[in-house]
C-alpha cells in the first residue's frame, strides 16, 4: 500500500514549525527564571554588590539567554535556506508500509518509520522529530485523513511518541 501527498510550503509556515520547536524545546521555564535572574541581578547590583556571585549570576543569565536566541535562530535560518534551496515550495510525500519519503527541488529524504522518534501533533502540520535538534515539518492541510491515519499507525508501530 503506497500513498501520496503533495505538500505546500511557506514562510508563516516554517515560521509556525519553528515556534513550536522552540517553544517545546526551550520550555515556558527558562524564559522565566531568566527574567526572574535578571531582576535579581538588578537588584543586586542597585544595591552596590559587585562580588563574584553576581557575576556569576551575569555569566549564567547570558549563556541561558544566548541558547534560547540560537536555539530558534539555528533553526529558523536552517529552515529558510530549506524552503529557499526547493526552488518551488511544493514537495511530494509518499509513504508506505516501510518507508517515509519526501522528494522536493532540495533533494529526496526516504527514512524508514523508526527514524522518527515523535511526531509533534500541530494545528495545520506535524513535526517528525529525527533527533532532539532535527525535524521535519509537514504540512497536514492536503495529507488526507486516511494517510494520517495510517501514519500515525506506522509510526506508532515503529515507536514513536505522538503528542
Amino acid at each position: 500500500m503506497s500513498l501520496h501527498a503533495e505538500l505546500h510550503y511557506d514562510k508563516a509556515l516554517v515560521q509556525s514549525a519553528v515556534g513550536v520547536y522552540w517553544r517545546r524545546t526551550v520550555g515556558r521555564r527558562l524564559p522565566w527564571v531568566c527574567l526572574a535572574m535578571a531582576v535579581f541581578l538588578v537588584y543586586l547590583l542597585a544595591r552596590g554588590q559587585r562580588g563574584w556571585q553576581e557575576g556569576m549570576i551575569g555569566t549564567v543569565l547570558f549563556f541561558g539567554c544566548a541558547m534560547m536566541v540560537a536555539v530558534y535562530t539555528v533553526h529558523y535560518r536552517n529552515a529558510l535556506a530549506k524552503l529557499r534551496a526547493m526552488r518551488q515550495p511544493v514537495a511530494q510525500l509518499r509513504v508506505d508500509e516501510a518507508n517515509l519519503t519526501v522528494e522536493s527541488g532540495a533533494g529526496k529524504a526516504s527514512l524508514p518509520w523508526t527514524a522518527v522518534e515523535q511526531v509533534w501533533r500541530c494545528d495545520g502540520f506535524w513535526l517528525l522529530l529525527l533527533s532532539p535538534a532535527q525535524f521535519i515539518t509537514l504540512p497536514t492541510a492536503r495529507i488526507a485523513q486516511d494517510m494520517q491515519d495510517f501514519m500515525l499507525a506506522r509510526l506508532t508501530a515503529a515507536g514513536a511518541q505522538v503528542r
